[in-house]
């Protein structure tokens, strides 16, 4: 009895230490600096890249840092025509991600009270992801059918 009751517990420990590190795993392929890279415009009905920037102005610029469950968002703004981008300003706040519906919410406190945004995951490997813009609303292409604006960043 002393064996099976023995049994039991090494077991359960091992089961709940594999979900803690699965749910360590899922926070841990966002740690880790980002920036943005390019921002794209996909077709609605067939993901389609229908128009891509990877030549972006300073005013458009960002780096995101994550670790654990923060962020640190870092906006950047033009200094003068010919000189490097200066920083805007520095947002940070919480995230959280949601694995089955692939949506990550970032939660941020600002001088104006707390706010929150959420984006769905349209990629994430260890060197990129792709953050799909929940706000835009736009038909690009004009085919009847709303499009999707993708932020990409590269680690």
């Amino acid at each position: 009895m002393k064996k099976l009751i023995l049994f039991a517990l090494v077991s359960l420990s091992i089961i709940s230490c594999r979900k803690d590190d699965e749910s360590e795993n899922k926070k841990s392929q966002f740690e880790g600096t980002w920036t943005l890279a390019k921002n794209q415009i996909l077709n609605g009905k067939d993901n389609q890249v229908l128009f891509s920037n990877d030549n972006l102005e300073c005013s458009y610029k960002r780096t995101c840092v994550f670790e654990g469950e923060t962020i640190s968002v870092t906006h950047f703004k033009d200094n003068y025509v010919g000189l490097p981008c200066t920083i805007n300003n520095v947002e940070n706040g919480k995230f959280t991600y949601d694995e089955t519906s692939k949506k990550i919410t970032f939660k941020f406190d600002s001088q104006m009270g707390q706010y929150s945004e959420a984006h769905l995951i349209n990629l994430i490997t260890t060197t990129e992801m792709q953050l799909i813009d929940s706000n835009y609303q736009y038909d690009y292409n004009q085919d009847g059918i709303t499009d999707k604006y993708v932020m990409v960043f590269n680690k």
